[in-house]
């Protein structure tokens, strides 16, 4: 059997850990030995609820390194030789609802395929190349063990905001293990292109076990609607309890429902509105203009290169 070690950041503003961290936890101990980092003080009574489902679980300073430096914290505690008896290493943090089913057949599938050094749930892009988003990501011995591995997870600081966190650690990982000769692969990837906030609900249809926490949390991230969630997760994925999501909300005191869905709807209209114009029309830069109308080509010459890049969102909830 593969041996599983799964290193899991946690963040709260109040120092209290929510009941659906507490369902992916148990759901995570299913499958490896788990250890918990917190970047804040955790309340006492919270450390015991944690300990059914964790090795162990630390939550007792502010780090201010967010998820990777949770993970940078975790790898020293344990140390390589600790990490060398496991077969793969599992890296996520608590940004998602989830897992929404269980992850064993995924792991099982996923374990059966060779081409794979590191993998990752979904993907982004960024100056022509993808990397893994790195809300959850599993790598083979051969890739935590590796000097390029430690180098990486040893060069963490403190920056000043989580866009940085994203620009110089989430991103460059996928590209520093690559150059080293590892192979990535994305289990999720919808041809369509939309994120995971967009398009959540495509995305789970095409197998995603996570629900990122921003889509109910920021309307300015342009979701789609969110009325009949519930409904929708009892269809797709009715082992989950739904009602984690809810409670959640509620702490975060999104009391206002009908003005939250409005900002939600609004940021819909806009995405539907970008994404007709685009199609209607798309002009191309590359050594020469390609224009498009209707998906007809008025001009085709070269080789087209995209022009907009991905807009990156921080992984804080």
């Amino acid at each position: 059997m593969t041996k599983r070690l799964c290193l899991f950041a946690g963040f709260s503003k109040t120092g209290r850990i929510a009941d659906y961290v507490i369902y992916y936890l148990q759901q995570m101990a299913r499958l490896a030995d788990v250890y918990y980092q917190a970047d804040n003080i955790l309340h006492p009574d919270d450390v015991k609820k944690l300990l059914p489902y964790c090795k162990q679980a630390w939550g007792d300073f502010h780090h201010g390194k967010y998820d990777v430096g949770s993970w940078q914290l975790l790898f020293n505690r344990l140390g390589k030789e600790f990490l060398n008896q496991y077969d793969e290493l599992i890296l996520c943090n608590d940004s998602c609802f989830g897992p929404l089913w269980d992850l064993k057949p995924l792991f099982e599938r996923a374990e059966q395929d060779p081409s794979w050094d590191f993998w990752g749930l979904s993907s982004q892009s960024y100056n022509y190349r993808h990397f893994l988003s790195g809300y959850f990501l599993v790598l083979r011995k051969a890739v935590f063990m590796s000097q390029t591995f430690a180098c990486y997870i040893h060069s963490i600081e403190q920056k000043k905001n989580v866009q940085e966190i994203i620009f110089q650690y989430e991103m460059p990982l996928t590209f520093k293990l690559q150059d080293a000769g590892f192979r990535p692969k994305t289990l999720v990837a919808p041809k369509d292109r939309d994120d995971v906030y967009f398009g959540w609900k495509r995305y789970i249809r095409q197998g995603l076990p996570f629900i990122k926490v921003k889509v109910f949390t920021q309307p300015s991230s342009k979701t789609t609607p969110l009325w009949h969630y519930e409904r929708f997760l009892h269809k797709l994925a009715p082992e989950y309890p739904a009602g984690l999501i809810g409670q959640h909300l509620k702490n975060l005191a999104l009391q206002n429902t009908f003005r939250f869905d409005l900002f939600q709807f609004i940021g819909y209209l806009f995405s539907e509105i970008k994404r007709i114009r685009h199609r209607l029309l798309r002009v191309h830069i590359g050594k020469i203009c390609i224009i498009s109308i209707f998906g007809l080509k008025l001009i085709d010459t070269s080789p087209k290169t995209e022009i907009i890049n991905t807009l990156f969102r921080g992984e804080r909830k």
